[in-house]
């Protein structure tokens, strides 16, 4: 008889009449508690903020409604679209790094209103370039983008594409400026640092590999590709706003001077050292005179004369033999 009592004071019908219980007492305590501490709290506000008194910047913010808020100017530039699906041809914005690719693409979305792409399944995935230029996520041979980012030079990947923008940039600044970038030279380094540096079998073999490298993507886009429209840098410094019409005709878009100059506006060439420095908000070296031994300076020459001479039976502009200018 014991045991059958014990089996039905724990039965399930007497644990819900408890838990019942429970609900009916604790929910109603628990709401007289909130609305006690909320009274307390509007009392103590009220008492340490008398009339007359500023509330702060974030206290204002809480207790006012929000107001509202006049919407934005939009440039003639800032709508940048994709295009329907294989709505466009294939073509490549080829360049040797540090010729000012990234510069040209921004240029080339904001004159023409559509996102140009990239190569590179690294960018693709990267959300800090990927937020500069949204159409790295679309695939550059759907046909959505304008023209796509590569310094690859294969004759299979050459072929992928219907036309090509050739961005030429003297090897002697580009070629110094991705010494920088692959940090084998260093803004930190002191003159005396810089020289010995530049003096360096390390830069000796970065120099003949890399001044190699330039003349490859020169030379094989030039002779491979089905067509290639070359722009030089130093154009696109000196003269943007002709140079980037004429691009933009290649590109078989309507010209619109107002995205012209937005674009350029939003984007202007750096002329100055004063003024890169002030954009980039990093410091700079500049030199005004060949950082290359006469060894160097001979081995590259040599690559821009073939270069020169491609350009040439191509109808297109060469690099000028006296070159003068400010160096990264």
């Amino acid at each position: 008889m014991i045991e059958t009592s014990k089996e039905k004071s724990t039965s399930p019908t007497a644990m819900t009449r408890e838990r019942i219980i429970c609900l009916k007492v604790w929910i109603p305590l628990g709401v007289v508690v909130m609305v006690v501490v909320e009274v307390l709290f509007g009392l103590l506000i009220v008492a340490k903020l008398p009339l007359g008194v500023e509330l702060s910047g974030r206290m204002t913010r809480w207790m006012k409604a929000p107001e509202p808020t006049s919407p934005q100017p939009v440039s003639a530039c800032d709508k940048i679209i994709f295009r329907p699906f294989q709505s466009l041809t294939s073509v490549a914005l080829v360049s040797y790094p540090q010729s000012g690719n990234a510069w040209t693409r921004h240029l080339i979305e904001k004159a023409t209103g559509i996102y140009t792409g990239t190569t590179y399944s690294s960018e693709k995935n990267n959300a800090k370039i990927s937020k500069h230029f949204p159409g790295n996520k679309v695939d550059y041979r759907a046909g959505r983008v304008i023209c796509a980012k590569t310094h690859r030079y294969e004759p299979r990947h050459i072929r992928e594409f219907e036309a090509a923008i050739l961005l030429l940039r003297h090897p002697f600044q580009s070629i110094l400026s991705e010494a920088y970038r692959q940090h084998i030279l260093k803004p930190t380094m002191t003159e005396t640092e810089r020289d010995t540096a530049l003096k360096s079998h390390r830069f000796r073999a970065f120099v003949q590999g890399e001044s190699l490298r330039w003349r490859n993507i020169a030379l094989r886009w030039l002779e491979l590709a089905r067509s290639t429209y070359v722009i030089h840098y130093s154009d696109l410094m000196s003269n943007p706003n002709q140079t980037l019409e004429k691009l933009v005709r290649y590109l078989n878009i309507p010209v619109r001077q107002d995205r012209l100059e937005c674009a350029l506006t939003q984007y202007p060439p750096l002329l100055t050292g004063e003024e890169r420095t002030e954009r980039l908000h990093r410091q700079r070296v500049y030199m005004t005179e060949i950082p290359y031994t006469q060894m160097l300076e001979s081995t590259v020459m040599e690559y821009v004369v073939d270069v020169n001479i491609s350009l040439m039976m191509n109808r297109q502009k060469p690099f000028p033999w006296n070159f003068t200018l400010d160096w990264y």
